[in-house]
């Protein structure tokens, strides 16, 4: 299952790590690329979980999709409390701001090698396309 915002993701949180000058700028435009990447793939897990999940515990299982973007907000936050807190605000600002994007270039990795093994839903294999 290819998914492009998956990698904008990925990339998105590399790139501003780098030690180049133009990081900065990087990172305004790049962070405004990850927003349009969430606002696009957002319904698509749920629609994918839920085929996947029986009846019994449809909603349950696609109110998931929304508890884990939430729980990535809440992981952000503490991941800039913890930095900000270790560090002083010279370290912050010369170089430690780069951390949070290491971790989220990590955690990039290891959702593409999840998606890249997920395979489509039944629902979505049992429907007849004309496209292709």
């Amino acid at each position: 299952m290819y998914d492009p915002p998956l990698h904008h993701h990925g990339i998105a949180s590399h790139l501003p790590a780098s030690r180049s000058p133009s990081a900065p700028i990087l990172l305004v435009l790049i962070r405004m690329l990850q927003g349009a990447s969430v606002g696009g793939n957002y319904g698509g897990p749920i629609t994918f979980v839920t085929e996947h999940a029986g009846n019994r515990n449809r909603g349950l299982i696609g109110s998931l999709v929304a508890v884990s973007c939430l729980s990535g907000f809440i992981a952000g936050s503490i991941m800039a409390i913890l930095v900000s807190a270790l560090l002083t605000t010279e370290q912050l600002f010369s170089w430690g701001w780069r951390i949070p994007f290491l971790f989220g270039t990590t955690i990039g990795l290891v959702g593409f090698m999840m998606r890249s093994k997920m395979e489509e839903s039944p629902a979505y294999l049992a429907k007849p396309s004309r496209y292709y």
